[in-house]
Formats: C-alpha cells, sequence, structure tokens
C-alpha cells in the first residue's frame, strides 16, 4: 500500500475519536468558564478574552494570553467562517451522497438523514454569509481575537465532519477515497434524496426540522434589527437595540443560534450524539457572551431595560 493511501486510511480510523475530543474539550472549556470554581481564574480569563469581540472587547482580561492578548483580527472576518463552511459543506454532501444506495438500509438512512441536516446547514450557513456581507454593519474599529478567529476556522470544518453518518466514516476507513469514486449518486440526486427522506421522518425528527428554520428565521430578524442601529448615527456609535424578541432578552440573535442547534439535535441527535455536544458546547458559549453583552449594556446605559434577561425570556 502506497504511504499517502495508509496516511488516509490512518486519518478516517482515528477520525471519529478526534470528533469527540474536539466536541469533549470545547463543551469542558466553555462549561468551566462558567463556573466560579478555585483555581481556574487563569483559564477562565483565557476563554473569556476568547469570546470578547466588537463593543465586548472593551471588557477583556488583560495579558490571559501573554504576548497574544492584544492580537485582534477584524470582526468583519466572520463572514471568512461561513464561506469557508458552505464551500466545505459541498463535497461533504457529495460524499454523503454516495452512501445512499450503499450497504444496509439502516446506514442508507442515516445517509439520508445526515444529507438532510448537511443541507439544511449549508442553507443556513450561506444565509450568514450573506448577512454578514450585505446586512451587518460592523463598526470600522470592532474586532475580535485572533484566538477565535481560528477557532470559528475550524469549528466551521469540523461540524460538517460531525455530521458524516458513521457508516461513511467506517468506509471511508475500510477503503479510503477510492472508495467513494464511480459509485452511489450524482448531485442531480439530491432534489428527489431529500424528498424521500422528509417522507420518512418522525414527529420528533420533523419537530427539529421546523426548529431549526425558526431558528434561522428569528436570528435573520434579529440581525436586520441590530443593522438598523447603526444607520444614521455617527460610526461606531451604539444605541439600545428595539423590537423583536429585543424587547425581552438582550440577545436574541444568540438564543437562535441555540434554537438552530437544537433543531440539528433533534433532526440526526439519535445516529449522532456528537450532535448533542455541538449544542451543549454552542449553549455553554452563547451563555457566557449573553452574560458579559448583557453587563456591558447596563454599563453604558443607566436607562437600560431593567426587566431585559440576557438570553432567555424570563429566565436568564
Amino acid at each position: 500500500m502506497p504511504i499517502a493511501d495508509g496516511v488516509f486510511l490512518l486519518a478516517f480510523s482515528i477520525l471519529p475519536s478526534l470528533l469527540r475530543l474536539y466536541w469533549v474539550l470545547c463543551t469542558m472549556a466553555a462549561v468551566l468558564a462558567l463556573l466560579p470554581l478555585p483555581g481556574l481564574a487563569g483559564f477562565r480569563a483565557a476563554v473569556i478574552l476568547s469570546a470578547c469581540r466588537g463593543k465586548l472587547v472593551d471588557m477583556k482580561p488583560h495579558k490571559a494570553f501573554g504576548p497574544l492578548s492584544d492580537w485582534t483580527v477584524p470582526q468583519k472576518w466572520f463572514s471568512h467562517f461561513y464561506a469557508l463552511g458552505s464551500v466545505w459543506s459541498v463535497p461533504v454532501i457529495w460524499a454523503v451522497m454516495q452512501q445512499l444506495w450503499t450497504g444496509t438500509s439502516q446506514a442508507a438512512w442515516e445517509a439520508q438523514v445526515s444529507l438532510l441536516a448537511l443541507c439544511l446547514l449549508e442553507v443556513h450557513l450561506v444565509r450568514r454569509y450573506l448577512e454578514t456581507v450585505l446586512i451587518m454593519q460592523y463598526p470600522p474599529n470592532a474586532r475580535m481575537h485572533g484566538i477565535a478567529y481560528l477557532y470559528g476556522i475550524s469549528y466551521y470544518l469540523v461540524v460538517p465532519a460531525t455530521i458524516v453518518p458513521p457508516s461513511l466514516l467506517q468506509r471511508l476507513a475500510d477503503g479510503g477515497l477510492e472508495s467513494l469514486l464511480g459509485r452511489g449518486a450524482m448531485m442531480g440526486a439530491l432534489p428527489s434524496a431529500l424528498k424521500a427522506t422528509l417522507a420518512r421522518l418522525s414527529a420528533l425528527q420533523w419537530l427539529g426540522v421546523l426548529a431549526f428554520v425558526a431558528g434561522n428565521l428569528l436570528q435573520l430578524h434579529s440581525h436586520r434589527l441590530l443593522a438598523t442601529l447603526s444607520r444614521g448615527t455617527q460610526s461606531g456609535a451604539y444605541r439600545i437595540p428595539r423590537g423583536g424578541l429585543f424587547e425581552l432578552v438582550s440577545c436574541p440573535h444568540y438564543l437562535a443560534e441555540i434554537v438552530i442547534y437544537a433543531g440539528l439535535g433533534l433532526l440526526i441527535g439519535a445516529q449522532r450524539p456528537l450532535a448533542w455536544l455541538i449544542l451543549a458546547w454552542v449553549a455553554a458559549n452563547l451563555v457566557l457572551a449573553a452574560g458579559m453583552t448583557q453587563a456591558w449594556y447596563r454599563r453604558r446605559f443607566p436607562s437600560y431595560p431593567s426587566k431585559r434577561k440576557a438570553l432567555f425570556p424570563w429566565l436568564y
């Protein structure tokens, strides 16, 4: 066996373990940053620093990353995440389609559900890219930490790979990329494959699809409201968000992200339990970011609505 083929087979064989390790470490980091445990002040400061972006950069802990503490990049580079994720998802979708009519009926069904989830994710990523480029109004001085930028790049590479069905990962581990060539389906079969999948979804999976769509609609609406705040004001000026769920929480766009990944979990969680770890990381990370955002608003605006929660209406 050529060395290159051996490396590919090894990579695919350990990929499931690497994916689990990635999500376990990410989730543990976010959860530990939320807990007031003794001896973790430095670690907590590093996680908080990586979460600082835009207006929250003013609240960053100093020297949490040593000489890298002040390494920032433009916040508008958020668009890179969605551009990369949407492009990377295309070959992943193609690979999953090769699994539709091969192997056992159970493997084919796993591939169908994963395919639907990947297509929903692709729509989400394309929407977020267009939204970031065309709707969001980032102040010229808006920054995010460089570590957060690198993590975001990794995140949008790992999420599509995590949705890939286990049967396909095993197929790749056994036969490499050659096992996909000349078999399965062409992309032109995608609409009929999705139609067949929708017809077989359980009620719980349908709830996941609806939650995914609802979360995207809420996020789009919330981002449009945020974008209007910077129009007609001085460059870089902030105002209190109004309208929609902003009347109840400071970060409805973060709540929408949690709803999106909860929908993904309901859709594929039975066959890809790692989807629940993705949700756990998203929720913990955004609870942290929403708390910081709430604190910033209250410090910046003495008249900020006192009954408005940070993330979850009436709760937090």
